[in-house]
C-alpha cells in the first residue's frame, strides 16, 4: 500500500517538533496534486475540504488541517532521493 512506502521517507524534521507525521503530509499532498492542486494554498484547500473522509478511509489523526506554510516546510526539506527511493 501507499502508505507504507511514504512511511519509509526519512524525516528531516527535529523529533520533538512534529506535530503531523510526514506520510500524512506525503499523502495528502499527493492526493491533492492528483486532485488538480497547483500549489502549497490548494493542498491546504483539499485537505480542509477532505478532512473527515482523510481521517476515515486513511487513518490520518489530525485534529486541523496544517497551514499551507507548515506544509511547505515539511516538504522543500524532504531529500528528493529519499522519496523517489522509498516509492521505487
Amino acid at each position: 500500500m501507499l502508505i507504507d512506502y511514504l512511511k519509509k521517507v526519512d524525516d528531516p524534521r527535529d523529533p520533538q517538533g512534529r506535530e503531523y507525521k510526514l506520510w500524512e503530509i506525503l499523502l495528502v499532498s499527493i492526493l491533492a496534486i492528483l486532485s488538480g492542486a497547483k500549489g502549497y494554498k490548494d493542498i491546504e484547500r483539499f485537505a480542509e475540504v477532505r478532512l473527515e473522509n482523510l481521517k476515515k478511509y486513511f487513518g490520518i489523526g489530525w485534529k486541523r488541517v496544517p497551514v499551507y506554510t507548515a506544509i511547505l516546510k515539511v516538504l522543500v526539506r524532504l531529500n528528493p532521493q529519499d522519496v523517489e527511493d522509498a516509492l521505487r
